[in-house]
């Protein structure tokens, strides 16, 4: 199970069901049905979590993304870091929609890739 905290959830909330016999003869653990509503609730906020921390994150300019992928690019500009829709061309060369260009090579450029994201 991905989700820890309703896995932790259930394990402390199951009961015996020894009346509950499969087959061959072993007792099933069940839980209520509020306990099960409970780790349903928890699992569902662990994914959110999973999705909203996958979606917000920079991914490193030197671990680059597919050639042609269409992706967000954070740029470093004195001032501020603006955001560019672009895509990752040959070298390191990144172009934006508008047709700016910039390099991921902090020591010699001024305004430079610091993070991307791709898409979805």
């Amino acid at each position: 199970m991905k989700s820890e905290r309703a896995e932790a959830y259930i394990n402390a909330n199951e009961m015996d069901a020894a009346y509950l016999v499969d087959k061959d003869g072993c007792g099933w653990a069940v839980i209520g049905i509020h306990q099960a509503r409970k780790a349903v609730e928890l699992a569902e906020q662990e994914a959110e979590e999973r999705v909203y921390e996958k979606l917000t994150r920079w991914n490193d300019p030197k671990n680059r993304p597919p050639y042609g992928l269409w992706v967000l690019m954070k740029v470093f500009r004195i001032g501020g870091e603006p955001i560019y829709a672009g895509s990752f061309e040959l070298g390191n060369v990144w172009v934006t929609e508008g047709g700016l260009v910039f390099t991921d090579d902090a020591e010699n450029d001024d305004e430079y890739v610091v993070g991307w994201r791709e898409i979805l």
